[in-house]
């Protein structure tokens, strides 16, 4: 464990900013009204050396009921929540919620520390230390270490601090290789000299020096001309870290906190999300998406209406909100929903949740429920299958994989092919994600649409397209139509698509008699009136007959209701080549004698020899196209 963020919360006036003086020696209330109040207003940020020998960036969150709009903020990113609980108070309202606040962020580690142990005599230290484990194992802590502290005397100090290095060691390391580069700004300013800082902790991903990254809500591009870790300048800085960034070509109010510092022409924007909802009571859901409450992504805060789209197994909500201004957001990324009630002045902590679909896709209620379940608790593997799906015969894209899930496009194609060569689940067409689900609907229809279009005339891959609504990703039908020409299922001649099976059998041997009868007319070919005269067929298989022989290229069409064998056409051909060598031009009347044939099918054979490029007309004779060049 390289990187580390440790958040000390709890009830106001229990001793948080002492606490994290007494461990680290910096005052993090650094703002007047702080001073003069007594209480942390914004959060405060410093750094601590771990006995691991790990330096652990550290933030100070408010307590009071007012401000926990500031906490929500300060919490955001970090791993490790010390919970502050005062001896001589125990377990208080802001104590709840924040601890609630960290169940919803997907906090890992509690670290409680029971601090004014020097207020109260032993049997009150005891009988606070059993509150606080009680309370902990209630809410989803159970067995987090409790650790009696005081800020005045240093008593427990060095057994806090071994307390939170031990628990560092069993966090899984964060990979800043495979994700793509996010951080929230939770301050932003301007130093003379140097220009627009912004800090907060790097979420995931790796920023360097002269990187240009994206500021999102606002896409402004800015460049990195400088960053500090805890102080020291650096040249890069990895996911985990807190971090203080020095950018060029933003001012500090384009900054706003709440902004996210994103990797550049990655991300997208959305005003609508598809999440899963934890409410703290079922008696604070929202109605009919008709009440406005305040969502916190990050350590920003926005506006939103929700809708309650179903229920889950574990009693947990799917829901839509509706944002009044954009966010960017991935798949998996928590949130906390506080909303406002008359008895509560300051508002509450309504839930919280994650987000399942950053964009959703315009469903009805029904159906978007139906994929948000099918997204709940999945791992990315399962998540971009499902994306996958719901996008179908469009295909999913993998800049738009790795926008939704955050993730590298090197580790976007890792999972595309680990679905692909694990378990034939989806394709990778070249950048384009298709379901075998979706694969096979479009051979279902690629079947049904050749039967159905077989007398109307060729049935081309543009055509499917059209017809299948697959014209937003052709290599997905491309594959589909090839998987069906391998499978039996259609057969194509000349790019014309065409059934398989028993109707082929049936005009098999009606193709082979009209060959026959083209072939033995010559250049004297029978019209079409004449050929029901000749062969016996109904007007359907007649037609397809003709149509595959033109598509199989041994009838040649000439005009309408002309056509010729290829074999007398190509004889014919080099007839007049051979006389066009010898002779300077030909006219109508010689080529009726040269081919023995009636002005009737003379005249359309000319302009056909002129259409193929044989023959140039000048005046009322042909010569041969680029003899004389």
């Amino acid at each position: 464990m390289k990187r580390l963020v440790v958040a000390f919360a709890g009830h106001v006036d229990h001793g948080k900013t002492a606490l994290v003086k007494a461990l680290t020696g910096v005052d993090c209330d650094r703002l007047d009204e702080e001073k003069r109040r007594g209480i942390t207003i914004e959060s405060g940020y410093t750094s601590w050396k771990l006995p691991s020998g790990l330096t652990a960036g550290v933030v100070d969150v408010p307590g009071h009921e007012d401000f926990v709009k500031n906490m929500v903020a300060g919490v955001f990113g970090a791993r490790i929540v010390i919970l502050v609980v005062a001896a001589d108070e125990g377990v208080m309202p802001q104590t709840r919620e924040h601890l609630r606040i960290c169940r919803l962020l997907g906090i890992e580690k509690i670290v409680a520390a029971v601090t004014k142990i020097d207020l109260v005599d032993p049997e009150e230290l005891h009988l606070a230390g059993e509150d606080v484990r009680e309370f902990l194992d209630e809410t989803g802590y159970k067995g987090a270490d409790v650790v009696p502290v005081s800020a005045v005397n240093g008593s427990g100090l060095d057994e806090l601090a071994k307390a939170v290095s031990d628990v560092s060691k069993n966090l899984d390391p964060i990979d800043a290789y495979s994700t793509i580069t996010r951080l929230y700004v939770d301050r932003s300013f301007n130093i003379r000299g140097f220009g627009t800082v912004v800090t907060g902790t790097l979420l995931s991903g790796r920023i360097e020096v002269n990187q240009g990254l994206e500021i999102f809500p606002s896409r402004t591009i800015a460049r990195v001309r400088g960053i500090q870790v805890h102080g020291q300048n650096a040249e890069s800085i990895e996911a985990g870290s807190r971090t203080a960034l020095n950018l060029s070509g933003v001012t500090s109010d384009m900054v706003p906190r709440g902004s996210l510092v994103a990797a550049k022409g990655v991300l997208g924007i959305t005003r609508e999300v598809g999440v899963v909802l934890q409410v703290m009571d079922d008696r604070a859901l929202p109605g009919g998406g008709k009440s406005v409450y305040t969502v916190h992504f990050g350590t920003g805060r926005i506006n939103a209406r929700i809708t309650i789209l179903g229920k889950t197994s574990n009693s947990r909500h799917l829901a839509r909100l509706k944002l009044n201004a954009p966010v960017s957001v991935i798949f998996g990324e928590h949130f906390v929903i506080r909303g406002s009630r008359r008895s509560i002045k300051f508002g509450y902590t309504m839930g919280g949740g994650a987000v399942l679909h950053p964009r959703p896709p315009r469903l009805r209620n029904a159906r978007l429920a139906t994929l948000l379940a099918r997204l709940c608790e999945c791992s990315q593997e399962d998540a971009l299958l499902a994306f996958a799906d719901e996008q179908g015969k469009r295909c999913l894209t993998f800049p738009e994989a790795r926008a939704m899930l955050g993730l590298n496009m090197d580790k976007v194609k890792a999972i595309a092919s680990k679905l692909e060569n694990e378990n034939g689940l989806a394709i990778d067409l070249g950048g384009k994600i298709v379901t075998r689900k979706t694969l096979e609907a479009l051979r279902e229809d690629i079947k049904k649409i050749a039967i159905d279009w077989q007398e109307r005339g060729k049935l081309s891959t543009t055509i499917l397209a059209g017809k299948t609504g697959a014209s937003k990703c052709m290599e997905a039908l491309e594959f589909a139509v090839k998987e069906a020409l391998g499978q039996g299922d259609i057969i194509s001649v000349h790019g014309n698509i065409r059934p398989a099976g028993e109707h082929d059998n049936k005009t098999k041997d009606l193709e082979d008699k009209l060959a026959v009868i083209y072939a033995s007319a010559g250049l004297a070919p029978p019209k079409y009136k004449e050929l029901k005269t000749l062969i016996e067929a109904d007007e359907k298989n007649l037609n397809l007959a003709l149509f595959n022989l033109h598509e199989d290229g041994r009838l040649v069409r000439v005009k309408q209701d002309m056509s010729f064998s290829k074999q007398a056409l190509d004889s014919i051909i080099n007839e007049v080549r051979e006389y066009l060598a010898n002779q300077e031009s030909i006219t109508p009347s010689e080529f009726k004698n040269l081919a023995k044939i009636t002005r009737k099918h003379a005249i359309p054979l000319l302009e056909y020899f002129d259409r193929i490029r044989i023959t140039m007309r000048i005046g009322d004779k042909r010569v041969l196209r680029g003899k004389n060049k």
